[in-house]
């Protein structure tokens, strides 16, 4: 049915399976995911960009796992660097992977206000634009780690949050997929609503907060639009990965 599309089932607990499917069609990348009982997927594929990431193999149930982004025909566009590292002026206490929303990077004003107020905090900071490069980077962070990504950023770290058991916490939001990974999330995560978003419905990213499977979890929703979301959320949200990065 989809033509030039990588299609991978992932054995679930309770005879579930997780079937995730990556296509490329008229030169965009496209993924979807569900958890389906059956052989039948009916579920639409989301239109977002295709990020991968090489699982824990143990694990068993990371969704992004294709041998390589060149194999799935995603590439970091040129003079754009999949990750930029951003290192405190101490020994870093633990790392924050912080990925972008769609359209920015390391240089966007947004991105830059939060890593600099968490590398004030003491912490490593990865602005990832690809996951595959995450494995190499909590190898070289052996302490606490934390995910924070609103939009697509969100996007690209329910997967990861779902497979990778050393994120302890996670900033997320302003996001409504994907859903088939929400269950699986387990680490406390704060997450953002924006009440008139005119970019994802409201409605959409509650169902996927209610969906995520962690018990320590709040939601914070605020007026205004998609991009309205107030400059107090990057000390409230620094304040509140600390905290639950200090536990760990």
């Amino acid at each position: 049915m989809y033509m030039g599309a990588y299609v991978r089932p992932r054995a679930l607990s309770d005879g579930q399976d997780l079937i995730d499917i990556y296509a490329i069609v008229g030169g965009h990348n496209y993924n979807g995911d569900a958890i389906t009982d059956s052989t039948a997927f009916d579920r639409y594929l989301e239109p977002v960009p295709l990020n991968t990431w090489l699982g824990t193999p143990d694990r068993g149930r990371a969704p992004f796992d294709l041998s390589s982004t060149a194999a799935a025909g995603v590439l970091t566009p040129p003079g754009r660097s999949a990750m930029h590292l951003i290192n405190p002026a101490s020994a870093p206490r633990g790392l924050i992977l912080l990925a972008p929303g769609g359209g920015q990077d390391h240089t966007s004003p947004g991105v830059v206000a939060r890593a600099t107020r968490l590398a004030d905090e003491g912490y490593a900071v990865a602005v990832v634009r690809s996951l595959n490069e995450v494995p190499a980077v909590l190898a070289e962070h052996p302490g606490p780690v934390g995910f924070w990504g609103l939009s697509q950023g969100a996007r690209v770290g329910l997967p990861l949050l779902a497979a990778e058991p050393r994120i302890t916490a996670a900033v997320l939001g302003l996001a409504d997929g994907p859903i088939a990974s929400a269950p699986l999330v387990t680490a406390p995560v704060l997450f953002y609503v924006q009440s008139d978003d005119d970019l994802v419905q409201p409605d959409a990213c509650r169902a996927l907060f209610d969906a995520l499977g962690s018990t320590d979890k709040t939601l914070i929703e605020n007026p205004g639009g998609h991009l309205d979301l107030p400059r107090t959320s990057v000390e409230e949200s620094v304040v509140w990965l600390d905290r639950k990065l200090a536990e760990k």
